[in-house]
């Protein structure tokens, strides 16, 4: 589970910034280089897929909850330039039960992730002077 939503962490920001930002995402620091440390945190997953042989389901009303903890480093100087810590936790279907399994559990972080890299990508956009739109 922990490298499944290490990976999936990784493509959704990646996605987010290369694709919807024109932010350039590398592994090796440079003088333009903005370095990201991030730690998923008080990951509870409410009902985790098993993949037992039996037919029964679980039904949830959230699939779960998770933290990001957020460094954003210089890496020409080494020197933290901010920190984030923002917890948040599924809405599944407004409240109504859900079946839970890999494919909505992966959903629910997948709507996380994606609103995480979006503010990320939204906060470097107003530091760089772009607007929405251009």
């Amino acid at each position: 589970m922990k490298a499944a939503l290490a990976a999936e962490f990784k493509k959704v920001f990646t996605d987010e910034l290369q694709t919807k930002g024109g932010y350039q995402v590398v592994d090796t620091a440079a003088p333009d280089v903005l370095i990201l440390r991030p730690a998923i945190v008080n990951l509870m997953v409410t009902a985790p897929d098993l993949m037992t042989a039996d037919m029964s389901r679980t039904l949830v009303a959230s699939a779960g909850q998770m933290t990001l903890y957020l460094e954003l480093w210089d890496s020409a100087t080494n020197t933290i330039l901010a920190r984030v810590m923002d917890p948040q936790a599924d809405r599944g279907m407004g409240g109504m039960a859900q079946i839970a399994d890999s494919v909505t559990n992966k959903a629910a972080a997948d709507r996380i992730l994606k609103a995480w890299a979006e503010k990320l990508r939204k906060h470097l956009d107003a530091v760089h002077g772009k607007t929405a739109g251009s």
